[in-house]
């Protein structure tokens, strides 16, 4: 779910707790230079500024990859 909260756009990830700890952990480092992002209870949420916002597809592009590579090792995990 993305929403725009006047000052930007916030992407709002929602996953259990467990995964959404694991989803942060994995993601932080590779991407905290990047984004403002935080674990907000089972949701994970990602900040961009009004003017990176400009570029929202291209962002949302480059965290898709990021995702699926998380669904694929949370998948992994499980077998």
């Amino acid at each position: 779910m993305a929403e725009n909260s006047g000052y930007g756009i916030t992407l709002r990830l929602q996953l259990d707790s467990k995964s959404s700890k694991d989803f942060l952990s994995s993601i932080k480092p590779e991407l905290s230079n990047e984004y403002r992002i935080s674990a907000k209870g089972n949701a994970v949420e990602i900040r961009f500024s009004a003017r990176e916002a400009c570029d929202f597809e291209a962002k949302c592009a480059s965290l898709s990859k990021y995702i699926k590579l998380f669904e694929k090792s949370a998948r992994l995990a499980k077998e």
